[in-house]
């Protein structure tokens, strides 16, 4: 038998359509909470843009901050470093114009110096014994040159006076003894005898030969072999060969040339081979003894050393040197300064 259709029940068309009607508003919830989400969503995205052109802004002008920074301190830079070139500069000038002063100054010290050298040669005067015066105080007159009664006369008193005592004149003569080698030796104008004490204690059989009696008789006194006579003469006399040493110290500058000439001659005769003719004279070279050198009046004139040195060449020498006594080893400082000199010349 056929069944009819139930009839749909009210109840549940109206569920049905509060369902359609819960899922419809379901949707336009959706909707309007997707709405509602989209618009924070858009603030965002506009925040966010405006944030990002603010920062693009911000570094646009940071970049340009520092590259204006940048220009700034390369210019600073440029700027020290040509200052720092300039310093360099300044202080190149400034080190080579210390040099030039201190060159300066050691120009003022020498010129100093040898103003000071000039002083003390052109005042220079005679030596003086110590104890020997000659210097005396006048009540009326102030300082005078004068000698006192117990002075002497003869040239051994001036010799005492002016020269030295014997003791400071054998110091003065103690280089000349390995000069000599072996004896014998003759001394021309050999004075005290000071030099002939010297070979006597070197064990050199010497003799010497004074015109001035007084001077012969100190020596004699001492023991020593010496006479009084013309040194040229004796030597003239002497067998040839039979020397090995020619002396004579502050002699020739009291003698002629031709006659200095002859006892070169005599001395190359006199000496054996390998002996030597030592003549010791004052120095010329030395302003100061030069400026003494009259001081003696039986001086006849200064001798140089060149001078000799050609001499001794021409009269029959091997060779020949110059002997400084009191030398440093520096020619032209001991030219200038040193007093005296001998011409030492050697037989062939």
């Amino acid at each position: 038998m056929a069944v009819e259709p139930r009839p749909v029940r009210p109840s549940a068309e109206r569920a049905a359509a509060r369902i359609n009607r819960h899922l419809e508003d379901g949707a336009g919830a959706v909707s309007g909470l997707r709405r509602v989400a989209a618009r924070p969503l858009r603030r965002l995205l506009r925040t966010q843009e405006a944030r990002t052109a603010l920062l693009g802004r911000g570094l646009v002008e940071l970049g340009a901050i520092v590259d204006g920074n940048r220009r700034r301190t390369e210019g600073r830079v440029r700027a020290l470093r040509k200052r720092i070139r300039d310093l360099e500069r300044q202080v190149g000038t400034l080190t080579a114009a210390r040099a030039h002063i201190e060159e300066l100054a050691r120009r003022v010290d020498g010129a100093q110096a040898a103003i000071s050298r000039l002083d003390a040669e052109m005042q220079a005067t005679p030596f003086l014994a110590p104890g020997a015066r000659i210097r005396v105080r006048n009540e009326d007159a102030g300082d005078v040159l004068a000698l006192g009664a117990e002075e002497g006369g003869a040239y051994a008193d001036f010799e005492d006076t002016y020269r030295g005592n014997e003791e400071f004149v054998r110091q003065r003569l103690v280089s000349y003894v390995e000069l000599v080698g072996d004896g014998p030796v003759l001394d021309l104008g050999c004075g005290r005898g000071e030099f002939l004490e010297l070979m006597a204690a070197a064990g050199i059989v010497a003799r010497g030969v004074d015109l001035d009696e007084s001077m012969a008789a100190r020596a004699r006194a001492k023991g020593l072999d010496v006479e009084t006579g013309d040194g040229i003469e004796a030597l003239r006399d002497v067998p040839v060969g039979s020397l090995g040493a020619v002396t004579s110290f502050q002699v020739i500058e009291h003698i002629p040339v031709a006659v200095v000439r002859e006892m070169f001659v005599s001395a190359a005769a006199a000496l054996r081979p390998g002996g030597v003719l030592v003549a010791e004279t004052i120095n010329p070279h030395s302003p100061a003894a030069l400026k003494t050198f009259w001081l003696d009046i039986t001086h006849v004139r200064p001798l140089f050393p060149e001078s000799l040195l050609f001499l001794a060449r021409e009269c029959g020498f091997e060779e020949a040197w110059i002997h400084l006594p009191q030398g440093t080893g520096d020619l032209d400082l001991d030219l200038r300064q040193c007093g005296e000199y001998a011409i030492v010349a050697r037989k062939a």
